[in-house]
């Protein structure tokens, strides 16, 4: 039997069950946002969703990885694309070596999380935007917000989303 990513995850049993079936009747959206209060496993759940569709557990711990001002983003085997946007001052050059990382043509899936979207500037929005109305059949981004108010409508309009809410004290 192959190894269940989503296990890692605590509570959040109908957005599990939502994404496994997703994924098993390879339907998953091209883009979604995980939106709620922090620490209730939203970056968790992309990394369990990201590791699914690659068979395989990621290479880094994106909770203790920090981004440096020239690498505003960590790439794990070419497959998996993680972005922490709080306290990147992120350059247009850097924004689009990303997409041109993501455009490549990879067997399966390439996933994109993008933590903290709400803290983005206006530029790193209409780049997204853009991004998120063509975007390849087998790029997947997964946006993680704790204040989905302060995303920009027309990103928000092009990606399906799932609310995390606190869990109970006995989950």
């Amino acid at each position: 039997m192959s190894q269940d990513y989503f296990d890692a995850v605590i509570g959040h049993e109908t957005i599990k069950a939502r994404l496994r079936h997703l994924i098993a009747e390879e339907r998953l959206p091209h883009a979604m946002i995980f939106a709620g209060p922090e620490g209730l496993g939203k970056a968790l759940m992309a990394r369990a969703v990201a590791e699914t569709l690659s068979g395989r557990p990621l290479l880094a711990d994106f909770a203790h990885l920090s981004c440096d001002a020239d690498t505003p983003f960590i790439e794990d085997g070419g497959t998996v694309f993680y972005l922490d946007v709080i306290g990147t001052m992120l350059r247009v050059d850097q924004f689009r070596q990303l997409q041109e990382k993501l455009m490549l043509r990879a067997s399966g899936s390439r996933v994109c999380i993008i933590n903290h979207v709400e803290t983005m500037n206006k530029e790193f929005a209409n780049r997204m935007l853009k991004t998120l109305e063509e975007p390849p059949s087998y790029v997947i981004f997964i946006l993680a917000t704790t204040e989905a108010h302060k995303i920009p409508i027309t990103i928000l309009s092009r990606c399906q989303r799932y609310d995390f809410h606190r869990i109970s004290i006995d989950t």
